[in-house]
């Protein structure tokens, strides 16, 4: 989209851009954080698609336990019910809305906050019996924020120190031994630059 964009002498805007990559890609959030970089929120509205994207933290880095077992995303979706608790609801909300704001204004301790979940993980815990028990590692194992990445099976951890990615691979693969889970570490920094056209050298 990019290139063909590049070649024409880009007559689209980046809202343009967005619009087409959604359209193509199906999901707001994967399209504006591959267009955009940096972290982004997103919204597909009946009238257009809203993403506002900020930095992320300098320090920041992500630890994944990849696991080899495969969740398919329609039964990960199957497992969740039709309706949830108005509780449970209202603390995701409020969880999203202070995680976000603290980490537009530079307070990512906010992740842990963020990264509890009401609305999904307990029920695909029935599906990926694992899952409790690898994120209560990450997160005794002293991680910022640690959480099921979209509907799995990759865990996600954040840290923001050599010693705590340490913490968190070893917490990990202890884990995963106890749960007979297997699969692999991989530590990712996140890009605040998206999608760009790159000149030939």
């Amino acid at each position: 989209m990019l290139a063909g964009n590049a070649l024409a002498g880009e007559p689209l805007s980046t809202a343009e851009l967005l619009r087409i990559a959604c359209a193509i890609e199906g999901h707001p959030d994967n399209a504006a954080a591959a267009l955009l970089g940096g972290f982004v929120v997103s919204a597909a509205w009946t009238d257009g698609i809203e993403a506002i994207r900020f930095d992320a933290p300098r320090d920041l880095r992500a630890v994944l336990f990849i696991p080899e077992l495969r969740l398919g995303t329609t039964d990960m979706r199957a497992a969740l019910p039709s309706a949830v608790p108005l509780a449970d609801a209202i603390a995701n909300l409020g969880a999203v809305a202070v995680g976000v704001a603290g980490l537009a204004t530079g307070r990512y301790d906010l992740l842990a906050r963020l990264t509890v979940d009401r609305l999904h993980e307990p029920y695909r815990a029935a599906v990926y019996p694992q899952l409790p028990r690898m994120i209560e590692a990450a997160r005794s194992a002293g991680a910022i924020g640690a959480c099921l990445s979209g509907a799995g099976s990759t865990i996600l951890a954040f840290t923001d120190s050599m010693a705590g990615i340490t913490r968190l691979e070893a917490a990990f693969i202890a884990a995963s031994a106890d749960t007979d889970l297997d699969g692999r570490v991989v530590v990712v920094e996140p890009r605040n630059g998206g999608a760009r056209v790159a000149a030939r050298s």
